[in-house]
């Protein structure tokens, strides 16, 4: 049983074995001891417990969260020691050069600058000498212009190499105390060297680099500007994006849930039975294809969102590939089974008996008047000389329709049915069809109309 207590390096907590924090504490004390009056011991120490900090929080696991010695003796290794620096100086490790090179990342170069650095960062990137780039932004500056928008772009896009971290990914080497030593020792050389040298320049030379000096200067301020208020922004995004993902998961999960439990309704869509649709379809696998297809891209915005508020990853790369996978084959599924089902759906509602159209005879002999009474009601005049008038129209129009006697007189009377659980179903009118003599003894009432 080993005690263990909490540590904070470089802004992140870890818990480590008492035996393991001494041990790094050691460490770190020697490599302040070996700088010499030449170099920044701070900041080496600073710059090493950064690389030192995400090293460490790669070892931590769901199964493993406490920094063991051993941890602590591989991050050791790959830092190296100050015997190994010492050893590096003298040549020995020459040979294994090779071995401490990292892949190069574009920044600009805060130290050997002309005008923004921007030269000196792609030189470095490309490791090839910056001259060449100087001369081609000023022959496109003169040719058409376009050097300096370049060049301006990229002074903007390109962040600047500020931690001695980011200074050795500029030229390609790891960041070991080896390498943090010799940075630090480069950089106060140069900013002596860069004193002498403008104490150096002529009146006129620091004239002419007022307006770099006052863009640069504006320039740092923007960024730092941005810096302060780009976490409010980055705060005000992701509640924004969390509220929407967990609005749209609600409405997603929970008009699922309500078309499952449709299976038995009686609720009906332009007169048909839902209860019908859905036997012309898988129903089940529809919708649980759409909910996935739906709910997953809900689920890695909300993941997305959270990352933004708590600065934290909260999706693994593995599960990633598993949500997307999986909402790849959702969507797939879903859409081959709606574009299959969907024709089926359409010719089961056109095909529905009671939405066809029929006609069905009026028995108007004798009567000395008819009254046709209701707004769904249109009279016309037969050209075709039938014998007895008749009514045109669906079926479940027609059926609305009451006929009523009284004496000589016939009533056509609208019953309003209430289809309260009936989705996109409308009323079409009944059309009527009379003889000139019969329609010479129609009464309209209630919205009915002769159409001529």
């Amino acid at each position: 049983m080993n005690k263990t207590i909490s540590i904070n390096i470089s802004g992140l907590s870890f818990i480590i074995e008492e035996d393991a924090y001494h041990k790094l504490q050691d460490y770190l004390e020697q490599i302040r001891k070996h700088c010499g009056p030449d170099t920044d011991a701070e900041e080496v120490i600073s710059d090493i417990e950064s690389v030192i900090a995400p090293k460490l929080r790669l070892l931590i696991t769901p199964y493993k969260d406490v920094i063991t010695m051993e941890d602590i003796d591989s991050v050791i290794k790959v830092m190296g020691t100050t015997e190994d620096f010492d050893r590096e100086v003298g040549g020995i490790h020459e040979e294994n050069k090779q071995d401490f090179k990292v892949k190069r990342k574009l920044y600009r170069d805060s130290e050997e600058f002309i005008v923004g650095g921007v030269a000196q960062g792609l030189g470095m990137y490309f490791d090839v000498d910056p001259v060449l780039f100087r001369v081609a932004f000023v022959l496109l500056t003169f040719v058409s212009g376009f050097g300096l928008l370049a060049y301006l772009i990229l002074w903007v896009a390109v962040p600047e190499a500020k931690t001695a971290k980011q200074k050795l990914e500029m030229k390609g080497e790891a960041p070991t105390v080896a390498a943090f030593e010799k940075l630090s020792k480069i950089e106060k050389k140069i900013k002596i060297d860069f004193k002498e040298r403008w104490n150096k320049f002529p009146a006129m030379g620091k004239i002419l680099s007022i307006p770099i000096l006052i863009f640069n200067s504006f320039l740092n301020l923007f960024k730092r500007i941005i810096s302060k208020i780009g976490p409010i922004f980055k705060f005000l995004i992701g509640l924004f994006f969390l509220m929407v993902s967990l609005f749209f998961l609600g409405f997603v999960g929970v008009g699922s849930l309500y078309l499952l439990l449709q299976t038995h309704s009686s609720y009906s869509f332009a007169f048909i039975p839902i209860v019908e649709l859905f036997k012309v379809v898988p129903f089940f696998w529809i919708v649980i294809t759409g909910f996935l297809s739906f709910a997953i891209p809900a689920v890695l915005l909300l993941i997305g969102s959270l990352a933004l508020l708590r600065n934290k990853r909260f999706i693994t790369f593995n599960l990633g590939i598993i949500l997307l996978s999986t909402w790849m084959i959702s969507g797939i599924s879903f859409c081959a089974l709606s574009l299959r089902y969907i024709p089926d759906v359409f010719f089961k509602i056109r095909n529905y008996p009671d939405i066809q159209s029929i006609t069905k005879v009026v028995d108007v002999k004798d009567a000395d008047k008819i009254i046709v009474n209701g707004p769904y009601f249109n009279v016309f005049l037969d050209k075709n000389k039938n014998e007895n008038p008749f009514m045109e129209g669906r079926v479940i129009d027609i059926n609305s329709v009451e006929i009523q006697r009284n004496d000589k007189d016939i009533t056509l009377m609208w019953q309003d049915i209430n289809r309260d659980l009936c989705f996109n179903c409308s009323n079409e009118p009944v059309s009527l069809i009379l003889d000139k003599d019969s329609l010479s003894k129609v009464k309209l009432e209630n919205g009915a109309q002769i159409i001529k």
